[in-house]
């Protein structure tokens, strides 16, 4: 820890590359908890007997250049500046350290003389678009750029906002990746209501999302309810075009939706508010676009004329028509004919 302790006198502004030895969890938690001041990173030195919990005031200004993405926890806490390889036809004025290292000693010994002249104020005005730890980044910039006046106030807020308040930058977590997709199943179908097998063919038919092959064996109704645990969503029993089903209402995930999501004009809530739940039980559910693509083993569902979804059948794939014709098998999730259901009870093994 010997090169950790010059920190807490000196307070260094530190250049790390991701590819060094600094990339382990030790670094990781020197990271984190030199986000802020006050916060010491606890690490046990010494040798046997003499083993102690030693505390390390690790805060001061730190820069890191990474390839790859950073761990979660220290990209959050980080004002990210995305750089591009330079095409051919591209020219940049070339770094020579010596002429920098002048630049910079002027620019220095100007706010240490600065430094003990202002009087810093208590908080800066930080854009509403800002979340929490990223308004707590930019604040002591922008309380500079407020001392320095002129454009830098100005300037400052539309560079915090274009680094680090886009709201279209999305958490792609799978339960939250799988929010995205149910959302988007909602919309293109213009339902408040879903059974559980047909929401679970429109997040397979998303070939950039990993459900057709999720686990190896695409998303099953287990794996679907195991995702949305977190956020106590649960399937429930359901007449959905005279079928009893097991699936969602939209209004279930609009708290989801709402908290994880970032907003959308295409969401469900502005574009097709939920229904009362008499009303949706005697239209049926309602679906606007193309047939869903069914693949082997999913339940497909096509739109009648009359608007209403009717289910195809598992054993010949034509739309049931004739609700008292169906027959919905709850072990497999798919709906049949009920002659082609016998036929197919018949083939079955004992």
């Amino acid at each position: 820890m010997s090169g950790i302790r010059p920190y807490c006198s000196t307070r260094p502004t530190r250049i790390f590359n991701k590819r060094s030895s600094d990339s382990t969890e030790d670094m990781r938690g020197l990271l984190n908890n030199g986000y802020r001041r006050g916060m010491p990173f606890l690490r046990v030195v010494g040798d046997g007997k003499k083993m102690r919990v030693g505390s390390f005031d690790v805060f001061c200004p730190k820069a890191i250049a990474s390839i790859h993405a950073l761990p979660d926890t220290v990209q959050d806490r980080s004002i990210v500046i995305a750089l591009k390889r330079r095409a051919r036809n591209e020219s940049v004025e070339r770094f020579r350290f010596r002429r920098a290292e002048q630049e910079t000693v002027t620019i220095r010994e100007w706010w240490e003389a600065l430094a003990e002249q202002l009087t810093l104020p208590e908080s800066a005005d930080v854009p509403e678009q800002l979340d929490d730890r990223a308004a707590d980044s930019w604040e002591p910039l922008l309380t500079l750029a407020d001392l320095a006046g002129g454009a830098w106030p100005d300037r400052a807020r539309r560079a915090a906002l274009a680094l680090s308040g886009d709201p279209e930058v999305e958490d792609d977590t799978a339960p939250v990746r799988l929010l995205a997709g149910i959302r988007r199943v909602f919309v293109d179908r213009a339902v408040d209501r879903i059974p559980t097998a047909e929401l679970i063919v429109g997040l397979r038919a998303d070939e950039e999302a990993p459900w057709d092959d999720w686990r190896g064996r695409g998303l099953k109704p287990e794996g679907l309810a195991y995702l949305l645990r977190p956020y106590g969503i649960r399937a429930k029993q359901m007449k959905v075009a005279g079928f009893n089903v097991r699936g969602f209402d939209l209004e279930q995930f609009q708290d989801a939706f709402a908290r994880y999501l970032p907003l959308s004009q295409n969401s469900p809530a502005t574009r097709y508010p939920a229904t009362s739940k008499r009303k949706s039980e005697r239209e049926g559910s309602r679906v606007a676009g193309e047939r869903p693509v069914a693949g082997e083993g999913d339940n497909g569902a096509v739109a009648g004329d009359n608007g209403h979804l009717w289910h195809t059948c598992r054993g010949c794939h034509q739309p049931i028509l004739d609700l008292a014709d169906g027959f919905f098998d709850g072990a497999s999730s798919t709906f049949w004919h009920r002659e082609h259901w016998h036929e197919h009870e018949a083939k079955e093994p004992a």
